[in-house]
């Protein structure tokens, strides 16, 4: 199994196994670590190939922009997304795109807030 969308810090996972008579079986816990960029943000997978995901911690419910702009600094994407208070795993469709070089870039609506990233479309 492949998590497409894995949190930043430790993610614990564990198989549960149903048998041909019905009874159930449970896999060892196995424990991974996604390391941050030590920003509190992370925009993933890089390079991509379909959708990007912008993983990050909300104090408040509010909307965010998020921009993707090609090399020369036109805006080729735009969405508006809502937040939840918490883990939020934002996901941004970049399928329709030609392979190449963008920046992707987050603006909070209430707190300010502006994160961006250079990210490869493959």
């Amino acid at each position: 199994f492949i998590d497409n969308s894995p949190f930043i810090g430790l993610n614990y996972y564990r198989l549960n196994f149903i048998n041909a008579d019905a009874s159930t079986e449970l896999s060892n816990i196995v424990v991974l670590e996604r390391k941050g960029n030590g920003k509190g943000y992370s925009f993933f997978p890089n390079p991509v190939l379909d959708e990007v995901f912008y993983q990050f911690n909300s104090e408040r419910e509010e909307n965010i922009q998020i921009e993707i702009l090609d090399v020369l600094g036109r805006v080729v994407s735009t969405k508006i997304l809502s937040t939840s208070t918490g883990n939020n795993n934002l996901k941004t469709d970049m399928s329709s795109l030609v392979p190449g070089t963008y920046i992707i870039r987050a603006k909070h609506e209430k707190s300010g807030m502006l994160h961006s990233a250079k990210i490869v479309k493959k």
